[in-house]
C-alpha cells in the first residue's frame, strides 16, 4: 500500500514542522537559561555592594559619635572652666 504524494508531503511537512519548533523550544530553554545564570550573578553582586556599603556606613557612622563624644567633652571642659574663673574672679 503506497501513499499518496499529497498525504507523504503533509506528513513530512508536519515532521519538519515538528522538528523547528523542537529546536526553538531549545533554544528558548538556553537563551532562558543563560538569563537566569547573569540575573543570578547580578544579584549576588548586588548583595556584595549592599555589604561593602553597610560596613562603610557603620564606620562612618562610628567615627560621627567618637568625633561627637571628644566635642560634648571638650564642651564640658569649657564650661566647667568658665564656671571655676567666673567663682574665682
Amino acid at each position: 500500500m503506497t501513499i499518496p504524494v499529497n498525504r507523504r508531503q503533509h506528513v513530512s511537512v508536519f515532521y519538519i514542522s515538528v522538528v523547528c519548533i523542537k529546536h526553538i523550544h531549545h533554544f528558548a530553554i538556553i537563551v532562558l537559561n543563560l538569563r537566569q545564570i547573569r540575573l543570578s550573578k547580578l544579584e549576588k553582586d548586588q548583595k556584595g555592594i549592599i555589604g561593602e556599603m553597610e560596613q562603610l556606613l557603620s564606620g562612618y557612622l562610628m567615627e560621627m559619635k567618637e568625633d561627637n563624644e571628644t566635642l560634648v567633652k571638650a564642651f564640658t571642659n569649657l564650661v566647667a572652666m568658665n564656671h571655676d574663673h567666673g567663682q574665682k574672679g
